[in-house]
């Protein structure tokens, strides 16, 4: 089995299936990842890469930014297509989210026009190595100049002993197990008839070792050297741990902009 091959059977398939149990349990953003929104999300355009239900969109929203969310589950963009606000009368409206089914390795994008991209949880789910350098290349490809993105991956020293335990080890990670109980409230998407009521999947994660995620931006810089009509690089800006998560930001610069700059510094030094 091939690297795509593992991804569609223990991510794409697995994610389809439990797609409702799993937006039940993440309905809540994450304080840093909302800090990050609010400080660069004003009037900005913002893709959120693997967004899954969406919920990283009122805080795009409530700055008055544009969010698309974009991600391989048809079943969760479903369920990211509206946003519930509640308003100060107590009243809920609902808003309407631009959903793009991709793959966060081929993003339907042109090049450079992001202010702000989010990757939050999904490289873990990238098979090889070269796969989820790909991940980080496209992150930057589609960034304006300037723009920032924020990625979080899963970490292996945060892993439960206990749930190591009942883990495969399989290409490059792990198969970790989800227990799905299946949706039967009014909001419930149709279900496939072959679901039962309770059953357990496994997804695949490649759990990150520290200072993982830094050298595969690292590594994305130099591939996408590679190219001959590269004109950006990614610089890292902020690194943390976080909900379990190794972190990253970075942000792109214009490697011709570098060189300006480089060039102003030699001729007109700061005393």
């Amino acid at each position: 089995m091939d690297a795509f091959e593992h991804e569609n059977r223990y991510v794409h398939a697995v994610y389809e299936a439990i797609g409702d149990h799993f937006s039940a349990t993440r309905y809540r953003t994450w304080p840093r990842v909302q800090a990050f929104l609010e400080q660069l999300a004003h009037e900005a355009l913002v893709l959120d890469s693997g967004a899954g239900n969406g919920k990283y969109a009122l805080p795009v929203l409530r700055q008055h930014g544009y969010y698309i969310a974009a991600d391989r589950c048809r079943r969760l963009l479903l369920r990211a297509r509206w946003q519930s606000d509640a308003l100060e009368a107590q009243e809920t409206a609902l808003l309407p989210v631009e959903c793009v089914q991709a793959d966060c390795l081929f993003l339907p994008f042109r090049s450079g026009v992001f202010d702000v991209a989010l990757s939050i949880a999904v490289i873990h789910h990238v098979a090889t190595a070269r796969r989820r350098v790909g991940a980080v290349v496209e992150l930057g490809r589609v960034l304006r100049p300037t723009g920032h993105a924020l990625v979080y991956v899963w970490a292996l020293r945060a892993i439960p002993l206990k749930l190591r335990s009942r883990a495969q080890s399989t290409m490059d990670g792990y198969l970790l197990p989800w227990h799905h109980k299946r949706s039967t409230g009014a909001d419930a998407l149709p279900q496939k008839k072959s679901d039962s009521p309770s059953q357990t999947y496994f997804r695949f994660y490649h759990l990150f070792e520290e200072d993982e995620l830094r050298m595969l931006v690292e590594e994305a810089n130099a591939v996408s050297k590679e190219g001959a009509a590269t004109t950006w690089t990614l610089r890292i800006t902020g690194e943390t741990f976080d909900h379990q998560n190794y972190v990253v930001e970075f942000q792109r610069q214009n490697i011709h902009a570098l060189l300006e700059d480089a060039a102003d510094n030699i001729l007109h030094p700061s005393i």
